[in-house]
């Protein structure tokens, strides 16, 4: 049976590479989870700010929140069709992570 590391598992996704990941989905405000999800993903990561943002006179973008990926053990992926990005992005607790690249995840 091949197995890999909950940490490799977090190296190689902040690699930056395309990869399949099978993870159980939990909501604690909702109450819901226990489904099993399959993507083809990549960690997304925030873009720099345009250079046309910063310019005096242009509208002000709204500052987005902090997720605190650290505190909550989570990770933001950007979803990816027949390696084609699409426009989803999905969060992730690490946790809860049940298959890499077609390996078993252990702590």
């Amino acid at each position: 049976m091949n197995l890999i590391s909950l940490t490799d598992v977090l190296k190689i996704m902040k690699s930056g590479e395309l990869f399949k990941i099978k993870f159980v989905s939990f909501d604690k405000k909702r109450n819901t989870g226990g489904i099993i999800k399959e993507y083809q993903a990549k960690q997304n990561v925030k873009k720099e700010k345009k250079v046309s943002e910063n310019l005096p006179g242009a509208a002000p973008k709204k500052n987005s929140r902090n997720p605190k990926h650290f505190k909550h053990a989570t990770r933001s992926l950007k979803v990816y069709a027949n390696g084609i990005e699409t426009a989803l992005i999905k969060k992730c607790h690490i946790d809860l992570i049940v298959e890499f690249n077609g390996k078993m995840v252990y702590l």
